[in-house]
């Protein structure tokens, strides 16, 4: 990737996006106790690209016919989410999970939409026999 070049922009916006404290927050001191917190994060990105032709030569049957070409695309989504937090005392360290509620009720809703497919199948399996 040439320096200067717009993937190599678009490399270096993205890694200014994913580092270390998108995941470990900055501590928070308090009570004798250190608190780091910690949270989850991925990303997808695509690109784009183009094509272009150049007018045809003079001459040619397709000389009045102006041809050229563009492109162009880029996208990207991610998700950050809190997963817990390390609290430092001086005992030693301990982790505390957070639960997400929204990843387990969405979780809960697929597990119910297979066994509802699944019992569906079997209904009808037993009525026709």
């Amino acid at each position: 990737m040439e320096p200067g070049s717009f993937l190599h922009r678009a490399a270096e916006g993205v890694a200014g996006v994913i580092d270390s404290r998108r995941v470990y927050g900055d501590p928070v001191e308090a009570h004798n106790r250190t608190v780091i917190p910690v949270s989850t994060t991925w990303w997808c990105g695509g690109g784009g690209g183009g094509e272009g032709t150049t007018p045809p030569e003079e001459g040619s049957e397709e000389a009045g016919a102006k041809k050229d070409g563009s492109g162009g695309g880029f996208g990207g989504f991610g998700r950050i989410a809190p997963v817990g937090y390390i609290v430092l005392e001086e005992g030693g360290a301990e982790w505390k999970r957070i639960v997400d509620f929204d990843y387990l009720a969405s979780l809960g809703a697929f597990v119910l939409l297979v066994w509802l497919r699944v019992l569906r199948y079997w209904i009808k399996a037993k009525l026709n026999t």
